[in-house]
């Protein structure tokens, strides 16, 4: 196993959960493609899919879509990879609470 993965593994083991990236260059795109690769290892930790005879013609379809999907080149369709990060972000997503305070200077 590579240091990160083992690092993650001791780090679970603990109860603890981080995201740790292990790539030399940082993909470097924006937005959309952005938060697909930054949920990129959290989908594939978390989430379930049905096996190829379970799946129906639309969830076939959402499917290719998501196998299909590259950072190497444009893609047709990036709305299914999308998706199931704005999924990750909202199932396990973090709240931030805004306070206003008067300044104290």
């Amino acid at each position: 196993a590579s240091y990160t993965q083992e690092l993650e593994k001791r780090l679970l083991d603990d109860g603890i959960r981080i995201n740790i990236q292990s790539t030399i260059k940082h993909y470097t795109g924006s937005g959309k493609d952005q938060r697909i690769f930054d949920k990129a290892p959290e989908i594939r930790e978390r989430m379930i899919f049905l096996q190829d005879g379970e799946r129906s013609k639309p969830y076939s379809l959402f499917m290719q879509n998501v196998f299909s999907f590259s950072f190497s080149r444009k893609n047709k369709n990036d709305d299914a990879p999308d998706s199931l990060t704005i999924a990750m972000s909202m199932a396990f997503g973090y709240s931030t609470r805004v306070e206003v305070f008067s300044r104290p200077w």
